[in-house]
Order: structure tokens, then C-alpha cells, then sequence
């Protein structure tokens, strides 16, 4: 069975126009070219060697090795000796500029500041307030003490009622009938209290 002649008339079959099979490229590798490719390869590396690049370039393009091969710019005798250097000299370093000192300034410590303002603030209030009160009380006992007991006599009499009048007077008796030196000495704040309180319990009780 000839399978290529049933492929090419089955390709035929389904498209006649198509000229199956294709035209065969022209180009064909010589027999034993891929036997004989390494060889060649390495008489070309060997023969490279000898060749020079006057005879390759002739070989390759035969225009560019007929150009002349003299340089068309040229300088003038004695050029780089003339030449003066643009540049600074880098062996001569340049000299070192003083650092910058940038000081450094402290805080203020307001805070502290406001703490110790309102301390004495607060100090001078308080001392103040014991300043007014102790000389309101010494006022007080100085007007009390220019006061006679002739004048608070009268202002009882006119004030008071008769129990207390009588109270008044009963306590009156009482200390004026004590002697001047227990009057003086022999008192105490036990006994004056003791003495109050009688004297309340006197007047509270009722008149016949």
C-alpha cells in the first residue's frame, strides 16, 4: 500500500485548486555537505589566522581598501607641551573652612515658672487672711474693751425683759458678794462654765 500516493489523493479529493503536493524548493544541500561541515569549519578558523585584514577587506569590499589610508586632521608640533591645564590642581587640597557652631538654646522652663508664681500667690493670700482676721479680732476687742459697764448696764435695762433683768442682776450680786482675790485667783474655766450654767437654770426657772 502506497501511503503517499493515498495522501496526496485525499489532499486532492478535498481541494482540487490547492496543486497538491507543493512545488519542491530550489535550493538542495549538496550530498555529504553535513558530512564534511566540520572539517571545513576548522580549515576557515585555521586559514583566518594567515589572512590579513588588508586581503580580508579587499576580499569583502575592493571600494573602502582603495580609500587612502592617511589621516586627514593633524596638530601642529610641540601641541600638548603648550597645553595649559584647565583643571585646578588636585594635589593641593582646599582649605578647610571653620565648622559652623550652631548654638543650642534652652527652653525656657515656663512651666516652673508659673508653679512658683502661683506658690506665692497662694502664700501671700493665706497670709493675708490670718493678717485679716487677726486684726479684726483685735479691733473687735479694742471697741469692746472702750465700751464701760455702766453702758452695758444701761442697754440691759433697756433691752431686757424682767427675767432677764432679775438674771442680770443676781449674777451681778453673785460676783460682786465674791472676795476680790477669789475673784482674781481662786477661777477657773470649770467653775465660770458651772457658774453659766446655774445662772441659765436660775433664769429659766419659773417666778412666783
Amino acid at each position: 500500500m502506497n501511503k503517499g500516493k493515498d495522501i496526496v489523493d485525499e489532499l486532492n479529493a478535498l481541494s482540487a485548486g490547492a496543486n497538491w503536493p507543493a512545488r519542491q524548493p530550489a535550493y538542495q544541500v549538496p550530498p555529504g555537505y553535513f558530512d564534511q561541515f566540520p572539517g571545513r569549519m576548522l580549515e576557515l578558523i585555521h586559514n583566518d589566522d594567515n589572512i590579513s585584514v588588508g586581503d580580508e577587506l579587499r576580499t569583502i569590499s575592493p571600494t573602502v581598501a582603495a580609500l587612502p589610508r592617511h589621516t586627514p586632521h593633524s596638530l601642529p608640533e610641540g601641541y600638548f607641551e603648550t597645553l595649559q591645564p584647565v583643571l585646578p590642581n588636585v594635589n593641593q587640597a582646599p582649605a578647610a573652612k571653620g565648622a559652623t557652631v550652631i548654638p543650642i538654646r534652652r527652653k525656657k522652663p515656663y512651666l516652673k515658672l508659673m508653679t512658683a508664681a502661683a506658690s506665692i500667690c497662694a502664700v501671700i493670700a493665706v497670709s493675708s487672711l490670718f493678717v485679716l482676721r487677726e486684726s479684726n479680732g483685735n479691733n473687735l476687742d479694742a471697741h469692746l474693751a472702750n465700751i464701760s459697764d455702766q453702758e452695758i448696764v444701761d442697754y440691759l435695762q433697756s433691752h431686757a425683759d424682767v427675767f432677764d433683768r432679775d438674771a442680770i442682776f443676781n449674777t451681778v450680786s453673785q460676783v460682786e458678794a465674791l472676795p476680790l482675790d477669789a475673784q482674781d485667783n481662786n477661777l477657773n474655766s470649770e467653775d465660770l462654765d458651772q457658774f453659766i450654767d446655774n445662772s441659765s437654770q436660775s433664769a429659766d426657772a419659773p417666778h412666783n
